[in-house]
């Protein structure tokens, strides 16, 4: 027996939260907390339907959140989070933290609701989570970043892609975008920013959402500069960064040709205790062309490593596969795909030893 999907309104007015055990971390984390701007007498009807429509409210309905509220929101048993529940190994780890930033913000287009859930950034990766509801059953639908804004000023480059995704029901589903600005500049500020964000659907839809951002400054950055070739490629291990997030590898990949553009560059990573960290974000990076060589600056992102970890074992490869690239003029129908075949290249290892 099938019912009918539950919004996440009524999903919410369903939650049984332990109001004892709620009341618990309000008090304690409003104790710990800096003192709260009373709200106006309009919303105080908020605070007394119940504690499962406050924590729904801030969810779902506000556009910014107090620091306070967002770690009560993080800790009611059962809400839960997009990062705890398809986030990989890092972003679960930071969300159970409270690191990450809860957003709550929606917009509706077309007969779809997407709901900003929360984001995350700290240098490693920039992660937003998602939740998407349709008044229809939703058919292979893909969600995308459209346009997005960095303090009113968009960013000279911009890449983007669902790292998780989950269909909940044939009108709900969740997913994970990550988003690489400007890279390897990473001009992102350092301080507080505010995000301006439009998403766009598979039919055209289109959300808009606008947040202010702090990023997380606990990172570390290791110097490595190793340097190998493998024919006419050179490959430049330039930094490994770790962090609550993940831990990245900075490289570069140098060819006289524009080989080095279609070169998938991976990496197999072990600890000092044989343990594989998993990659959660490869392929993001940006290709320069000259007269003499061509540079591809890349950056391949993995689940974070704890404090035991003193040495990483980095293994670089580069995969086999081909590759076609479409070009044609606006004023012609024709269009020409050229092809480019990489061959499949493994480098020396090499250790990495951490401060």
């Amino acid at each position: 027996m099938t019912s009918e999907p539950r919004s996440f309104k009524e999903t919410l007015d369903q939650i049984q939260v332990p109001v004892d055990k709620l009341d618990a971390i309000i008090e304690k984390t409003v104790d710990e907390a800096e003192p709260i701007r009373k709200k106006s007498r309009k919303h105080l009807w908020l605070y007394s339907a119940g504690a499962a429509v406050f924590a729904g409210v801030l969810l779902i309905g506000s556009a910014s959140v107090s620091p306070a509220m967002a770690n009560v929101v993080s800790q009611i048993p059962l809400i839960g989070s997009i990062f705890t529940e398809i986030g990989d190994d890092g972003l679960k780890k930071v969300s159970e933290q409270g690191l990450s930033q809860v957003v709550g913000q929606s917009d509706h287009s077309d007969g779809t609701t997407v709901v900003i859930d929360e984001a995350f950034y700290d240098g490693t990766r920039f992660s937003i989570g998602y939740r998407a509801e349709s008044d229809a059953p939703i058919e292979n639908y893909v969600l995308g970043l459209d346009s997005i804004k960095i303090d009113g000023k968009t960013p000279k480059a911009v890449a983007s892609g669902i790292t998780q995704h989950e269909i909940i029901d044939d009108r709900q589903e969740s997913g994970v975008l990550e988003i690489e600005l400007d890279y390897p500049e990473n001009t992102l500020p350092t301080e507080s920013f505010t995000l301006d964000l439009t998403l766009e659907g598979s039919n055209g839809e289109k959300w808009n959402f606008s947040f202010p951002v702090t990023p997380q400054k606990n990172n570390v950055v290791i110097d490595v500069d190793e340097r190998q070739e493998a024919g006419d490629l050179e490959l430049v291990v330039k930094t490994i960064e770790t962090g609550l997030g993940g831990t990245a590898i900075h490289f570069d990949l140098i060819s006289p040709s524009e080989a080095a553009l279609f070169a998938s560059v991976d990496f197999t990573v072990v600890d000092d205790a044989g343990r594989e960290l998993t990659s959660v974000i490869s392929g993001a990076g940006s290709g320069e062309v000259n007269n003499e060589e061509t540079i591809f600056s890349g950056k391949t992102v993995f689940t974070p490593i704890d404090d035991t970890v003193k040495q990483l074992t980095i293994t670089p490869f580069i995969r086999e596969e081909t590759t076609g690239t479409t070009s044609g003029s606006s004023d012609s129908s024709e269009t020409t795909t050229t092809y480019h075949h990489q061959q499949a290249v493994m480098f020396e290892s090499f250790i990495v030893t951490l401060p």
